[in-house]
C-alpha cells in the first residue's frame, strides 16, 4: 500500500495544484480507477 501511495504522489499529486479538496478527490479517484483497471483487467 505504501508503494501505491508513493506512486500516486509522484505521478499525480506533486504535479498538480488543486483549488479544492473536491477537485483533488475527483482527480485521485479517477487516477485510482484507471490504475486499478489497467492492472486487474
Amino acid at each position: 500500500m505504501e508503494s501505491f501511495f508513493a506512486t500516486l504522489k509522484q505521478e499525480l499529486v506533486y504535479h498538480r495544484q488543486y483549488q479544492t479538496r473536491k477537485e483533488a478527490r475527483e482527480d485521485i479517484f479517477e487516477y485510482i480507477q484507471v490504475w486499478y483497471n489497467r492492472k486487474h483487467n
